[in-house]
């Protein structure tokens, strides 16, 4: 089941990142029919990836937040972010019968419960990702040093501090440099890891978005400026537009439905 060719309900084989930058499109605020109405506007892209948001998940569980996405979008791939904390292969495992393709294990969670949720996520077939918010990066590095099976996706944040020190210029000098950003040493933990780095916080199309792409981010991770935009379709393409993807690899799926 781990290297599954086909997955029962969807038909083909799932979507995988195989070669990044990707967008993800982070659904958690409003309604679920809001959010179906964003999806079914975004481009038919595989560079496309949805994010069914913590609150989604609470309030209307995971079956129906992931399942109704799959109807819309039956190629696309769909991370569960379930944020979990405890009992990872429940969590994993009711995500995976969902159809998600990833779900999202809190970096504050014991080590035990994030090296069992991995192992579940492999198990599976699905991809384990694991959210680095509220975490110190030098306890965070050393944690992901020691699991013998690593993530998938490593999800980092800008500081709240950092991002209002930006503003003002007081963090100019540390800037977003190749080696060290305001999300951290993306290079340093992809290395670890083996796998790929999601970047979430502030990003915007133009400089935003070069300077995440330039520290090595795989992922940007985007929320208010595509579900807050009056043409979600546009937003999604200036971020689509500006990652310099070869136009042969930026292929677009009609018959799968991205």
């Amino acid at each position: 089941e781990k290297d599954r060719a086909k997955h029962p309900v969807m038909k083909f084989k799932p979507q995988t990142l195989w070669n990044p930058p990707y967008l993800q499109i982070a659904l958690d605020v409003g309604s679920l029919s809001q959010a179906v109405k964003i999806v079914e506007q975004l481009p038919k892209s595989e560079r496309i990836i949805i994010e069914i948001g913590t609150p989604y998940i609470k309030k209307y569980g995971i079956e129906e937040t992931v399942g109704r996405m799959r109807q819309i979008k039956p190629g696309a791939y769909i991370i569960a972010d379930m944020k979990t904390l405890d009992v990872g292969r429940a969590e994993v495992n009711a995500a995976a019968d969902a159809t998600a393709n990833a779900v999202v294990v809190s970096g504050i969670a014991p080590e035990s419960t994030i090296a069992e949720f991995i192992r579940a996520c492999n198990k599976r077939g699905v991809h384990a990702w694991i959210d680095s918010l509220n975490t110190t990066q030098t306890e965070f590095l050393a944690m992901l040093g020691r699991l013998k099976e690593k993530p998938k996706v490593v999800i980092l944040h800008r500081g709240i501090d950092q991002e209002d020190a930006q503003k003002t210029g007081a963090a100019k000098k540390e800037g977003t440099s190749a080696s060290r950003s305001v999300w951290g040493d993306i290079k340093q933990i992809k290395k670890i890891t083996g796998g790929l780095a999601a970047v979430a916080g502030g990003l915007k199309p133009g400089k935003p978005l070069n300077d995440a792409l330039k520290a090595g981010a795989d992922i940007i991770i985007v929320g208010r400026y595509i579900y807050r935009s009056s043409d979600p379709n546009r937003a999604a393409m200036r971020f689509l537009d500006e990652m310099e993807i070869e136009p042969d690899t930026m292929r677009l799926f009609d018959k799968l439905d991205y």
